[in-house]
């Protein structure tokens, strides 16, 4: 076990977390969560404390964790091709029985038409009742094309990109619920369809549209690999978002995001980004290492007026976390840390197996 301090020099809230690379490197992550609030125009203000999103160093779901999607992402990973662009809340419609509701910035794009409370009308021909009238909907992977049914001696029959969805089953069943959530322009017409999830949010590492970047797991990494993770992982499994909603080139400040359809009481919301640069200065046994942060998550949250964005730095320790003596955080363009009073310290116990 070994001490070791955090100093924060920044108005936000910043964290640790440890993990591994590829090749069983530890590595220490240094997390930034600057949280801000909107107004109806966009005006942007640093949360008040008790609004700020922590940082989360594993997944929050919306329940059960063996059976809802994730409400918040893990921000400890070693990697993230591009910025994750995620939002928590509802399409408001207002009394009409569809709307399109959505978020863009840069060159992601992302817009559902989301339909009122709807069902499969059994008989012949089959019919779809409703939709009816509505003020919201939770933009959640409940409510999108998936889930499971029962087919007999099969067992269970999961859709394995969404089993947290709706609609997901081999005929039609009197009055069963449909997804309130579509693309778009919907593809899901028929109970045959097998169109992929469409929602805004955060997606659990073992569904199909992240597992496919885990790498091979076959007897061949298992005889001269394990523990390790595969050679061929792709480092796109740590995108806790649809690659649809993943911002590339990262998020770096003065980006328009554009929200339409998600708040409560405005239809249409532009916020600019802030520019902020941080730094992460690592002192690891003899040696100081200062690294660049990188915006990792883009959290949009307009029922709670709020956004938050996580930078990350990453340091290697090698394969000994004692040697890990403090990590910093400041701003780019203020002086060295080392220089300068005036921090949050926190000092902490470091354990790790």
């Amino acid at each position: 076990m070994r001490i070791h301090e955090k100093l924060n020099f920044t108005p936000f809230l910043a964290d640790l977390g440890f993990c591994q690379d590829r090749d069983g490197r530890d590595l220490v992550v240094a997390i930034l969560k600057a949280t801000y609030r909107f107004t109806e125009r966009g005006a942007l203000s640093p949360a008040e404390p008790e609004a700020a999103l922590p940082v989360f160093r594993a997944d929050v779901h919306h329940g059960d964790p063996a059976t809802t999607s994730v409400r918040y992402a893990s921000d400890i990973v070693p990697a993230k091709p591009g910025t994750d662009v995620a939002l928590n809340g509802h399409a408001y419609a207002r009394g009409r029985k569809e709307v399109e509701a959505g978020i863009r910035i840069g060159a992601v794009e992302k817009t559902l038409t989301v339909f009122g409370p709807r069902r499969w009308a059994g008989g012949w021909p089959v019919v779809v009742a409703g939709p009816v009238a509505f003020d919201r909907v939770p933009l959640c992977y409940e409510n999108a094309f998936g889930g499971s049914y029962q087919d007999g001696p099969r067992g269970s029959v999961v859709f394995l990109e969404n089993p947290a969805g709706v609609g997901f089953d081999k005929a039609v069943q009197d009055l069963a619920p449909l997804p309130n959530l579509d693309w778009k322009r919907p593809r899901f017409k028929s109970v045959k369809d097998r169109p992929p999830p469409a929602s805004l949010g955060f997606i659990p590492p073992g569904w199909k549209q992240r597992a496919r970047f885990a790498g091979t797991f076959d007897a061949a990494w298992h005889k001269t690999r394990r523990p390790l993770l595969p050679l061929d992982l792709d480092e796109r499994f740590y995108n806790a978002v649809p690659q649809d909603q993943v911002l590339r080139p990262k998020l770096t400040g003065g980006e328009r995001l554009q929200l339409r359809n998600v708040h409560p009481t405005a239809e249409a919301i532009v916020i600019e980004i802030p520019k902020a640069e941080f730094v992460a200065t690592f002192r690891v046994k003899d040696r100081s290492e200062a690294v660049p942060m990188v915006a990792d998550t883009l959290l949009v949250e307009p029922d709670e007026h709020r956004i938050a964005i996580s930078y990350r730095a990453t340091c290697v320790l090698g394969n000994d976390f004692r040697y890990l003596r403090s990590v910093a955080f400041e701003a780019a363009e203020a002086e060295p840390a080392t220089h300068r009073e005036g921090a949050r310290v926190t000092t902490s116990r470091l354990s790790h197996a």
